[in-house]
């Protein structure tokens, strides 16, 4: 069965957008040669989801980035004008992610945004985290992570380092019985 692994980057004080919803601040990490780790996580996941305001986004950054990989947004407001590689769904969170990871073949990148990753732990879904933070205070926008409805035990998996301060830490995720 798959797993969905939300692979995101953060600032040191935790924040994973500006408050417009701009991630123009990782620029300056992402200038040079290095992908931390991106082109090898993206070859392992089959599918992407994401919530509508990561969708609205990414769109702005040109040709869609995902064309190779069917992706999964989540809204409540679901239209027919989407290519065909972008799935829009109002379906109930649970039911729907279940099915997919019992039918796909590679694991699930959780992309975003904070309110999705919220409502993906309150649901237990989420099998591991890849967070890379960067080294940078930005003192406010939008957190990673928002109050969830129960506690969440990560399992320290890896912990790399990159040039520029940069690190990336893989958790695993425990969720208590109730």
């Amino acid at each position: 069965m798959a797993k969905v692994i939300l692979y995101i980057a953060q600032t040191a004080d935790g924040y994973i957008a500006e408050s417009n919803g701009s991630v123009s601040f990782l620029d300056q990490f992402t200038a040079g040669s290095e992908d931390y780790g991106y082109a090898k996580f993206l070859k392992s996941v089959g599918s992407i989801m994401m919530g509508r305001k990561s969708y609205n986004q990414l769109k702005t950054f040109g040709e869609w980035p995902y064309a190779k990989h069917k992706t999964y947004v989540f809204t409540s407001h679901v239209d027919a004008h989407t290519p065909r590689h972008i799935i829009l769904t109002n379906s109930p969170i649970i039911q729907y992610v279940n099915a997919i990871k019992a039918t796909e073949d590679k694991d699930i990148w959780l992309l975003g945004g904070a309110e999705l990753v919220r409502s993906f732990l309150d649901a237990k879904l989420i099998d591991a985290m890849i967070i890379t933070t960067v080294p940078l205070l930005l003192g406010g926008g939008i957190p990673l992570f928002h109050q969830s409805r129960h506690p969440v035990i990560l399992e320290l998996l890896d912990t790399k380092k990159f040039p520029g301060s940069i690190v990336q830490t893989t958790y695993g995720c425990l969720y208590s019985k109730n």
